[in-house]
């Protein structure tokens, strides 16, 4: 399919739309074959198996596999001393191990050296397909356990600029902990053209990505865990930090990994995207199971948001996944807010009533909304709108793998 381009609000370069290389709930497997024909003969069982994943290129310096599957040659003593060498590792993958010779004595040192799966040739794609079910239902507590943790990744997207984004993003934030099931709650701010998170909080900055992307070899739980800062609501935020124009932004093949670890430990995990689409952003699009397009009811940004909804859309995106709310909303607006929504061809999902000068302190303060004036009609609709995401993003594979095949359909492999 023809790579769609950026929109004309794009500022720079057109880019295409990264693909998710991995659902966050599937076990990661690398390859180290001989051959490109076991190479592919993998790839498809692996493409066809629902709870596994390929180690992207792109990104193999930022995650590791959990399993992976090496050939012997001939001389097979340097796959035995590599084989030896991950086992010993706490943090090593688990190992299949392919043959070209059926050896019995060659098979037993494999599993003596701790080899999950033997393989010899000629290979049987329905014995390693067992084999994988096998090793699937193996991890599959751990599993289970990471998909009960990770309730939702959602994307919070600016139909313009001064649309109240991040204030959504925080007060939402503030609401889902505030929530009886009181989730944890992680917000990650990837606008690198104008990020000023912390300002809406009044925490200072002690970390931001801009240091975390200096750590492009070491992007994992421990590691993105030391750059988080929490707020004293008790909600943890990562800043883009960006301050200096002139500083080089995140990269954008860092995006994954760093949700990816969050996923981890949080329930939900709320990114700041800011108004611009650029790869960062489109990353962060590509790993999140639902997106909210944030707007007003003015002209330049209905038009703006339209753009955005249609270039979602073209991409296949499931219309179910794109929320649209409306900020800043006044009552008397119904007939602007339906001529909006046949425009855009896409109904609004919630709308914060406007109540301009109470958000406004509040940003100026530092002290969110939810905190400052719980009682407000702005807090409640916000409060209303993080109690739907409570009760409805309950993430599951099928759900986050059709964002994914939506981006495999529209970046081209490189």
């Amino acid at each position: 399919m023809k790579t769609q381009a950026w929109p004309s609000t794009y500022q720079g370069e057109e880019r295409a739309i990264p693909k998710a290389s991995h659902n966050p709930n599937d076990i990661l497997v690398e390859l180290r074959l001989l051959t490109r024909a076991k190479n592919r003969i993998f790839e498809k069982i692996i493409a066809d198996h629902p709870h596994f994943s390929l180690l992207p290129e792109r990104v193999e310096k930022e995650s590791r596999p959990e399993l992976l599957i090496v050939e012997a040659g001939y001389d097979h003593h340097p796959t035995f001393s590599l084989i030896q060498s991950l086992t010993r590792r706490e943090d090593g993958p688990d190992v299949f191990l392919i043959s070209e010779v059926d050896d019995v004595s060659l098979a037993k040192k494999a599993f003596q050296a701790g080899v999950k799966d033997f393989f010899p040739s000629p290979l049987d794609s329905k014995k390693i397909s067992t084999a994988l079910d096998r090793y699937a239902r193996e991890k599959g507590k751990k599993a289970k356990k990471r998909r009960q943790r990770a309730r939702g990744v959602i994307s919070f997207f600016g139909g313009g600029g001064g649309v109240g984004t991040t204030t959504t993003v925080v007060n939402l934030g503030i609401g889902l902990q505030q929530m009886k099931e009181a989730p944890s709650v992680v917000l990650l701010e990837l606008n690198q053209q104008a990020g000023d998170l912390e300002l809406f909080i009044d925490t200072s900055l002690s970390h931001s990505l801009r240091e975390l992307g200096t750590t492009i070899s070491k992007i994992d739980e421990t590691t993105v865990e030391r750059f988080l800062v929490k707020h004293n609501s008790g909600f943890h935020f990562l800043s883009s930090g960006n301050t200096d124009f002139q500083i080089k932004k995140l990269a954008s093949e860092l995006v994954e990994p760093i949700i990816s670890s969050l996923r981890s430990r949080f329930d939900f995990v709320l990114i700041d995207c800011g108004h611009t689409l650029d790869a960062t952003t489109t990353a962060a699009i590509g790993a999140s199971s639902r997106i909210v397009v944030v707007s007003t009811l003015t002209f330049p940004v209905l038009k703006r948001t339209k753009v955005v909804l249609e270039f979602l859309k073209r991409g296949g995106i499931p219309t179910e996944k794109i929320d649209w709310m409306l900020n800043r909303y006044i009552n008397n607006e119904s007939r602007m807010l339906k001529e909006a929504e046949a425009t855009c061809g896409h109904k609004t999902s919630w709308m914060i009533p406007n109540d301009f000068p109470r958000a406004n302190k509040a940003v100026n303060s530092g002290c969110p909304v939810v905190i400052e004036s719980p009682k407000s009609s702005i807090a409640k609709g916000f409060l209303a709108v993080a109690s739907s995401l409570l009760v409805n993003h309950d993430v599951s594979t099928a759900e986050v793998s059709k964002v994914k095949q939506w981006v495999n359909r529209i970046w081209p492999k490189s």
